[in-house]
């Protein structure tokens, strides 16, 4: 029987993107239900549920990316992860916009973010480790 070998890191970045889509998708139908909420937010309610919905998409990409990481060229593997670290760095504006507005939104937004700068890192230092 052969032994699979674990991929270092892997089970961290997936529970970290994990919880980001959570903590995403938890704020996203918070400002939803309550459109009050968004429209306090620094990029207004449009421009905050928007930036939310694409942190979303791209945390998605980013998780698929990081189970199939061994299996990509790092090409691929660049191309999720600076979206994820850039998309992860609007999403901590929005998270430091919302600390003035009074919600506490701001602590999934944090989570949020540490989730998306976690898949990012793994992504960029997956392949650099391999065994020759």
């Amino acid at each position: 029987m052969k032994r699979i070998d674990l991929v270092p890191g892997r089970t961290e970045a997936l529970m970290w993107a994990a919880v980001a889509e959570v903590s995403l998708g938890g704020t996203l139908f918070a400002w939803l239900i309550v459109p009050d909420a968004a429209d306090k937010q620094l990029f207004g309610g449009s421009g905050s549920i928007g930036a939310l919905i694409v942190a979303l998409v791209t945390v998605s990409v980013g998780l698929v990316a990081v189970v199939i990481a061994r299996r990509t060229s790092p090409t691929v593997r660049w191309g999720v992860a600076l979206p994820c670290g850039v998309v992860g760095g609007v999403v901590a504006i929005v998270a430091l916009g919302d600390l003035t507005s009074g919600m506490f939104s701001w602590i999934a937004l944090v989570l949020a973010v540490i989730g998306m700068e976690w898949v990012a890192r793994y992504l960029s230092r997956v392949g650099s480790s391999k065994k020759r």
